[in-house]
This record gives structure tokens, sequence and C-alpha cells, in this order.
């Protein structure tokens, strides 16, 4: 379940019937993706990865920046993702340069769930994005 609102884009990862994390993103810097929020379940592993993931990779433009601003808590789940701090609770990740991130396929992967086929999978009929543009 996503949708856009007011410059914001929400996306939500399910289980089956279970909501497993929601992440909200600003669309209004053209140079990068401004993560607002992300909040997933506890006892859920990866949601998190793979809402950043789904969210890179599907976005109507392409994306190789995302900047947010995180709790002391958080900080080590946005570092082991390849978020480097900017300044005070600021963080960003760019994707070309991080090493915990690949492209592959025209897709950008994590490295730690590269091994898995299609962690990141995504329905184009279901969202509300603009269509991405085809690759050059």
């Amino acid at each position: 379940m996503t949708g856009l609102f007011n410059g914001s884009a929400y996306f939500a990862c399910t289980l089956g019937p279970h909501v497993a994390g929601v992440a909200i993103i600003n669309s209004r810097h053209a140079e990068y993706l401004y993560l607002e929020l992300l909040l997933t379940h506890p006892g859920q592993q990866g949601a998190g990865s793979l809402l950043i993931e789904h969210i890179v990779n599907d976005w109507a433009r392409p994306v190789t920046e995302v900047r947010l601003a995180t709790l002391v808590r958080a900080r080590d789940f946005y570092l082991r993702l390849g978020f480097l701090p900017l300044q005070e609770n600021q963080m960003r990740l760019d994707l070309r340069g991080s090493p915990q991130w690949e492209q592959a396929g025209g897709r950008w992967r994590l490295k730690a769930y590269a091994h898995l086929a299609n962690f990141a999978t995504w329905s184009d009929e279901t969202s509300p994005l603009p269509p991405k543009a085809p690759p050059p």
C-alpha cells in the first residue's frame, strides 16, 4: 500500500495481511531523496532494508543519494546500510560510493541480500508513482 501526498511518498512493506514496515520519503529536493520516517515491526528483520531498496530502485527518476535525520539508537542500523554521518543527527547514503551497495541488472542491491533472488520486488501496476523512465 503506497500513496502520494504533499510532496511525500508513503511506502508500506507487508507480509501477507500484516504490515512489517512503513517509510515516508520527501521528494522536494531535486538532488536527493529525504527519508522522513522509517518504522518497522521490532520482530521483523529486513523490512527497513527492503523498503529502502524499493525506494531507490523504483523512484520515477534515478536515485543516487538518500538523506535522513536519525535517532541515536537507530544510527548503527543506518551505518550498516552505508549511510555516513553529515552533522549532528543527519546522515547521507551515496549509493555510487557505498561499499554496502552494488548495481546489478540496472537495480541497486544491498550486497548483504544480493544472494537472495527477488529480494526487492515491486508491482508497477499498484504503484501511485509516475511511471519510471526507460533506461537509456
